[in-house]
């Protein structure tokens, strides 16, 4: 049996909060990351065995560091 302990529901509906998981990548919607909290960075955690991923919110000075969000960009959308 799977350890949920830590994990909460995630709501997908169209146009609203949405993660799209493709061949070649990770999609997120603009509702999605406004309820992340629009994160700069984060790090990518990945359990290969249960076919896991997790995005942590994280800093500038962490060396695992991914950006995720370009406040500079209009598009709040990531992928």
């Amino acid at each position: 049996m799977l350890d949920l302990t830590g994990f909460q529901s995630f709501a997908f509906t169209t146009g609203r909060k949405t993660m799209t998981v493709a061949r070649y990548g990770v999609r997120f919607s603009k509702a999605a990351v406004l309820q992340l909290g629009m994160p700069e960075y984060v790090n990518v955690l990945i359990n290969y065995d249960k076919k896991q991923f997790v995005l942590k919110v994280t800093n500038a000075g962490d060396p695992q560091k991914v950006q995720f969000l370009n406040s500079k960009k209009k598009r709040k959308e990531v992928q």
